[in-house]
């Protein structure tokens, strides 16, 4: 080969050599570049990673939390059916205890009138007896038939009182002797 020739080789050797470094320094950047994109994907995906492993854990909380929610839940329907039923059982026994109530304040309520109406008869007629003294006048057609009525007639507290003989009978000058019962 001849000097023009090598030089010509040369020449365009180096030309091919420095547009070979031209496109490896290009490639170089673009690997670097490549590179730290791939740093920041990797730093980027972790970041991902990261983030859905605590939101695993955070629905697996969630999950555990609705499943504690649901078993209290269940557990406060429950004690609220029981309530329901005691207080259903509390109203009805009330109820009863008021209906009952009721029924034994009324029979109280007669029980008091009756007495109450017998109270003024009886008080009424003790009064009336009281009111009249005996005024029997014709003892000797009077008896006493009654040993604890003491009296000339039939009337209760008579003032004149018979006198009692030995065996019990009453006896007054002017009674017809009787036998007290």
């Amino acid at each position: 080969m001849c000097d023009l020739e090598r030089e010509c080789y040369s020449q365009n050797t180096c030309q091919l050599g420095r547009e070979l470094l031209e496109w490896n320094n290009v490639i170089l950047k673009h690997m670097v570049t490549l590179k730290e994109q791939k740093d920041e994907l990797d730093f980027i995906i972790k970041k991902q990673e990261d983030e859905l492993q605590r939101l695993k854990e955070e629905l697996e909380e969630k999950a555990n939390i609705e499943k504690k929610y649901s078993n209290a839940s269940e557990g406060m329907i429950h004690q609220i059916e029981v309530y329901d039923k005691v207080v259903k059982m509390l109203e009805d026994g009330y109820g009863n205890l008021v209906d009952t109530s009721e029924g034994v304040a009324q029979l109280v309520s007669q029980e008091v009138n009756d007495l109450e109406q017998l109270m003024d008869k009886k008080t009424s007629t003790e009064e009336a007896a009281r009111e009249k003294l005996c005024d029997c006048k014709d003892l000797e057609n009077v008896t006493i038939r009654r040993k604890d009525r003491r009296g000339c007639c039939v009337k209760p507290d008579c003032p004149r009182g018979p006198p009692t003989g030995k065996n019990g009978d009453i006896k007054s000058p002017n009674l017809i002797p009787t036998t007290v019962k």
